[in-house]
């Protein structure tokens, strides 16, 4: 099909190309849902993904792509369709579903405090934050189960789509999720051949990628490392699992701080065993978690095989059986208060980051990493990642 690009059609552009809203190209064929192309800005790039990789992605795609879900179709991966070639039958780029950004929001209202104002208090609540966990961890679990792998996984790829309104119960509407930039990903051909991801965020990396420094080399348990690291910032409402109090000399005195060499020595502070080395940050939730969501993080950070980190979709199961299970309760200090409800048998997090409850963890006064990291998590400053990964790229069932 023929397609013109005017300059109204343009939503934005990013480092690798531009994208362009062209609508329902095929209406005459088949009703397909309204597409937008990503035109590569030099599609000659060693970094543009080839033409190879992008029939790969057609050929082996995720099986939700879309979702229609009480009569509403959500984009939930942004994945490759359509090839776009030139006049010269080059190559230029693809089209995809329509992700619209302008009715999405980002994951910072649920990592950064300061902006929950966005969210209300069920969707800013422990139990649906553990529903989004469950929601993440099934796209990627779908993602996996094609052989295909995120490895650049940081918040700005995804996405969350409000639920479609109706009036009843609005305030307890919660998100589907959507990946985007999927052409990034790590993308394994119906023989096998990988055509690898070439970009890593920082904070966002696996202990083996720091033994070799080669991209290629990482795969599906990479993204079992770097999944945990997002649902623990959600799930502790921003909080990094490798930032600490230090409490040794050594590293108390270290010239530089940088997360990724902590992830690389697997400096975390929240295992069911203490380190003596670090501690938890004094406004962690850790422990007014579930007892198996702790031990699924020590597996997920600790053990020295990445093939027994948990995959997506033990993530998925296990925080689904959480919900499933009523392993939540309301709090007998606010029992209408749906920002209250907390895990059965624990404290509630929520008294307790307000003040009105004995901490559950130690509390501790000292800033945790020294100039330019503080305790209000969300406002941290982090030093560059020197040298290290490079960032250079631009619900599901309810």
């Amino acid at each position: 099909k023929p397609i013109t690009l005017e300059a109204s059609q343009k939503i934005g552009s990013g480092g690798m190309g531009s994208v362009w809203r062209i609508g329902n190209v095929f209406s005459q064929d088949g009703d397909t849902g309204n597409l937008v192309a990503k035109i590569y800005h030099n599609a000659n790039d060693p970094k543009t993904p080839s033409e190879e990789k992008l029939r790969a992605m057609i050929a082996r795609t995720p099986d939700h792509v879309q979702e229609v879900i009480n009569g509403v179709a959500y984009t939930q991966f942004a994945w490759v369709l359509y090839l776009i070639k030139d006049d010269h039958q080059r190559c230029i780029g693809f089209a995809m579903p329509e992700l619209d950004f302008n009715q999405s929001i980002s994951l910072n209202p649920f990592i950064y405090p300061r902006e929950a104002s966005r969210l209300t208090d069920y969707q800013n609540s422990l139990n649906y934050r553990v529903q989004l966990g469950a929601n993440i961890s099934a796209l990627m679990a779908d993602l996996h189960r094609h052989d295909h792998a995120f490895i650049d996984f940081k918040e700005q790829n995804l996405r969350l789509m409000p639920e479609a309104l109706d009036g009843q119960d609005d305030e307890y509407k919660g998100f589907i999720v959507g990946f985007i930039d999927c052409d990034s990903f790590l993308i394994t051909d119906n023989d096998g051949r990988k055509y690898p991801c070439t970009v890593l965020s920082p904070e966002m990396t696996s202990p083996e990628y720091h033994q070799h420094k080669d991209i290629a080399k990482l795969d599906e348990k990479h993204d079992r490392f770097v999944l945990a690291i997002e649902l623990f910032k959600i799930l502790n409402y921003g909080i990094h699992p490798f930032y600490f109090i230090p409490l040794s000399e050594r590293l108390r005195n270290l010239s530089s701080r940088v997360t990724d060499s902590f992830i690389k020595e697997r400096l975390y502070a929240y295992g069911v065993t203490p380190h003596p080395e670090i501690a938890p940050l004094k406004n962690s939730i850790h422990e007014c978690w579930d007892d198996g969501t702790r031990a699924m993080f020590d597996r997920a950070f600790l053990s020295q095989n990445p093939a027994d980190r948990p995959t997506a979709q033990d993530w998925e199961n296990h925080l689904r059986a959480l919900s499933q299970n009523r392993q939540f309760m309301v709090c007998e200090r606010f029992a209408d208060e749906v920002s209250h409800i907390h895990f059965v048998g624990k404290a509630c997090h929520r008294c307790w980051l307000e003040g009105t409850l004995t901490p559950p963890t130690p509390s501790y006064q000292q800033s945790p990493y020294g100039a330019g990291i503080t305790n209000d998590v969300g406002e941290e400053t982090h030093a560059p990642l020197q040298n290290e990964a490079q960032n250079v790229s631009p619900s599901v069932w309810q």
